[in-house]
């Protein structure tokens, strides 16, 4: 995979490893409940953790891999130097990533309405 990217591999692999730990440590809080010492679960607590993983998936990793694509579409556009089709593949990148956003952020506030409408508790 490093040979892929060329003289870049390293960096984004770097990048990578960087991102994903720190996801990593702030999903390891989501669930405060069951453990020693702790309140046992309940119902109210499996919608808290529910709704915390849909939150950690939304902030540490969808916008920020949404952010490189629509940077990467933006630079593919930049260095295409007239070549239609690279620009082409550019605008589509950004396209991907803007409806890719908006559908999740979507169901996101619709999940959210009905859990208020349902009196169920949100973050």
């Amino acid at each position: 995979m490093i040979k892929k990217f060329g003289k870049y591999g390293y960096g984004i692999l770097f990048f990578s490893l960087v991102f994903f730990m720190n996801a990593m440590q702030s999903f390891a809080a989501l669930v405060n409940c069951g453990g020693n010492g702790q309140n046992p679960c309940t119902y109210s607590d499996f919608v808290k953790t529910v709704q915390g993983v849909v939150t950690f998936v939304l902030t540490d990793i969808v916008t920020p891999v949404a952010i490189i694509v629509i940077v990467w579409g933006g630079i593919e556009m930049a260095i295409s130097a007239g070549d239609e089709g690279k620009f082409k593949k550019g605008r589509q990148k950004i396209t991907a990533a803007a409806i890719g956003i908006v559908l999740t952020f979507g169901a996101w506030i619709l999940v959210n309405t009905v859990l208020k409408f349902l009196n169920l508790p949100t973050q």
